[in-house]
């Protein structure tokens, strides 16, 4: 079943996706119509074919397959539908033109009419209408036997007007089992559609702390279209596309907490809405531990250049990449160098250790002794841990700066002795 399930999946993501790797590239509008009809109704829809490829297509072809399920990842599948069945949507469907030939940047107008019989059932009846370009020859290449078709799909969405019913359910929501530093933390809601016709369910995910209730906002960041800022939401929204769910089928939407991280145990509410039902939600606790610990900072004075070693312990569950620098400051605390730390360290994983080498060409810096602090920030959380190491040695100078603030500091305790010893006199 999986292997089936794997195959219907690839098939259709070839059908959607191979005209970008194709130089015979066409384009369709609208890419998805979604059509409300009656028994016995008749209704048209126009679209428009368009050669973007610098060649002339000769034989562009139109089809037109059925479909009744999705996948979960969204991409249409026909799940033991009878294309001979005199109810079969495919039945329902005639096209104007097909064999017709696209110039480069040519487009072309082809009407679709949809015919529902007068005992068509009610609920939601699905295909997609194809357009490919096909030689006109028995298209084989060489002597493989393999025709090398290009194929994009307008999506058409029936819903038959009758005994209509819409429900759903979320059937679970998940974390990622493995959450990076440097990524946002993505959550999975799996949705179930138990009606008789598509519905496009949407929602939002919230945190809050568990331990307290404590809400967590701004959590969401989103790109619009036109927009050159990003939008924050205090919730992290699902299906904001609005991706459909099919009957009987199932959908897994991805969403992602984007920003505004902390560590502690919380709690994931799912909660989504489709037409006039009521909101259906689901939960789940996780915990984020972003803790790192740095050993063994420390420093290899070579000849021309040096490196800095330390050694990082993930002691959380967030699989870990350190950013920050290593700053050199002097004897009287001013900074007189900055390293960088790379930004492609190897990442660390929760539990285990690992060892980092930081390449350090000195430029001219005279005799002295000095500080090395590393910096290092949490991809997710932003807090950051500190370690340092001193090296280099006093010079003449410090020696006798160092001399002349023993002088004061013994001439100081001498004028105490002597005031001292003259009140105890005077007494």
């Amino acid at each position: 079943m999986k292997i089936r399930n794997f195959l219907k999946l690839a098939l259709s993501t070839f059908a959607f996706f191979v005209l970008v790797q194709s130089t015979l590239a066409i384009s369709i509008s609208p890419s998805r119509t979604e059509i409300d009809i009656d028994p016995g109704e008749t209704k048209t829809l126009i679209i428009t074919v368009f050669n973007e490829g610098d060649e002339e297509m000769d034989n562009v072809v139109t089809e037109v397959e059925a479909f009744n399920k999705n996948s979960e990842e969204g991409y249409p599948i026909n799940d033991e539908t009878d294309e001979n069945n005199a109810l079969s949507v495919t039945k329902w469907i005639t096209y104007s033109d097909t064999g017709f030939p696209l110039l480069s940047n040519e487009g072309k107008r082809v009407t679709i009419t949809i015919t529902a019989p007068e005992d068509a059932e009610p609920g939601g009846k699905y295909a997609q209408i194809l357009f490919s370009q096909r030689p006109k020859t028995d298209g084989l290449n060489g002597s493989t036997g393999i025709v090398v078709v290009s194929r994009v799909a307008s999506l058409l969405l029936l819903k038959v007007s009758g005994d209509i019913y819409t429900t759903g359910e979320i059937e679970s929501i998940k974390i990622a089992e493995e959450i990076k530093s440097d990524e946002a933390i993505p959550f999975s809601v799996t949705f179930r559609n138990n009606g008789n016709v598509h519905i496009k369910p949407v929602g939002d995910i919230k945190i809050t702390n568990t331990k307290t209730g404590r809400e967590i906002i701004d959590t969401g960041s989103y790109m619009g279209s036109a927009d050159s800022i990003p939008t924050i939401s205090n919730t992290i929204i699902i299906n904001r596309n609005g991706g459909n769910v099919l009957p009987g089928s199932n959908r897994i939407f991805i969403s992602q907490w984007s920003q505004n991280f902390e560590n502690g145990k919380f709690t994931a509410t799912a909660t989504m809405s489709y037409g006039e039902g009521i909101p259906v939600t689901k939960q789940v606790e996780f915990e984020i531990d972003e803790s790192v610990k740095i050993d063994k900072f420390d420093i290899n004075i070579l000849s021309g250049s040096s490196n800095f070693t330390f050694t990082v312990k993930n002691t959380g569950n967030v699989i870990e990449r350190l950013t920050g620098f290593i700053s050199i400051t002097n004897a009287f605390g001013y900074e007189v160098a900055k390293i960088d730390l790379p930004e492609d360290m190897e990442f660390v994983n929760p539990g285990d250790t690992k060892d980092y080498q930081i390449e350090w060409i000195k430029t001219d810096m005279p005799e002295g002794s000095y500080k090395a602090t590393l910096h290092g920030e949490l991809g997710l959380t932003k807090e950051t841990v500190k370690a340092s190491v001193r090296f280099g040695e006093i010079t003449n100078l410090g020696y006798v700066i160092g001399g002349i603030a023993l002088l004061i500091i013994a001439g100081l305790l001498f004028l105490l002795f002597r005031k001292k010893r003259k009140a105890n006199r005077n007494a």
